[in-house]
């Protein structure tokens, strides 16, 4: 979910706690004006998005025998791995947590049904009715259940009506595009209901979410901790041991 949402927030240096703001276009409106005419003026007002930097998350362990780990590395990645895929875990739940704050489309499907080709459809043309650019792309993010039934649906899985994509769903277990979806499965998807499970799958535009992060700063001086950084793919996480 982190590459798939909006990341161009306010350049700015902030800290736990500080907020920061992510403009939001404003709407303007096209005037006919007449030969020897006047224009008018607009006076718009920029939207701004405010997210505050209110998470820090972190996976702390513990290494019984660090001469061992500092002289065979590969020891090392086994502690580091599991502590990173926990923190993006985290992020991921996160953000795939805000489909309650979704307000500008009512949620379409049924509690405990699988989801079919109309429905997909449906979400797509409620984007398109919200003016969502045709260039701007659409995500659909959904759970492994959710995925296996759009690899059975016929139109999408086979050869014969969907060439060389439904021949990639069917063999590589690929969905890869519907409906102008990009589509990509999540074990995190969030689900509710203590009768027919309602699974909140998200189909959305990368305008819908904002994500900000920022680097934590060094530890300080003399407290006996040393701290770097590993940065891949704008994401960033600070290493502190002591």
């Amino acid at each position: 979910m982190g590459n798939l949402v909006n990341r161009d927030y306010e350049p700015t240096l902030a800290q736990a706690g500080d907020t920061v703001n992510v403009p939001i276009p404003p709407t303007l409106v096209a005037n006919n004006i007449l030969e020897g005419g006047t224009v008018q003026p607009q006076n718009p007002s920029l939207g701004n998005a405010q997210i505050v930097l209110n998470t820090h998350a972190e996976a702390t362990f513990q290494i019984p025998d660090i001469t061992k780990v500092l002289a065979v590395p590969d020891l090392l990645k086994l502690y580091m791995q599991p502590a990173v895929v926990a923190i993006a875990e985290r992020i991921e739940s996160d953000v795939l947590s805000l489909y309650s704050q979704f307000s500008s489309n009512a949620a379409i499907g049924t509690a405990g049904v699988a989801l079919t080709e109309a429905t997909i459809d449906s979400a797509e043309t409620a984007l398109f009715q919200a003016k969502v650019p045709a260039s701007a792309g659409k995500y659909f993010v959904v759970d492994p259940t959710t995925y296996s039934a759009l690899r059975q649906v016929p139109r999408f899985s086979e050869y014969y009506s969907a060439g060389e994509a439904g021949l990639r769903a069917l063999v590589d277990g690929t969905v890869g595009k519907i409906k102008d979806f990009f589509v990509f499965r999540s074990q995190l998807v969030p689900k509710t209901g203590s009768g027919p499970v309602n699974t909140h799958n998200l189909a959305f535009a990368r305008d819908a979410i904002g994500l900000v992060i920022r680097r934590l700063p060094q530890p300080l001086p003399g407290t006996g901790a040393i701290a770097e950084y590993a940065e891949m793919g704008n994401f960033g996480i600070r290493v502190v041991m002591s």
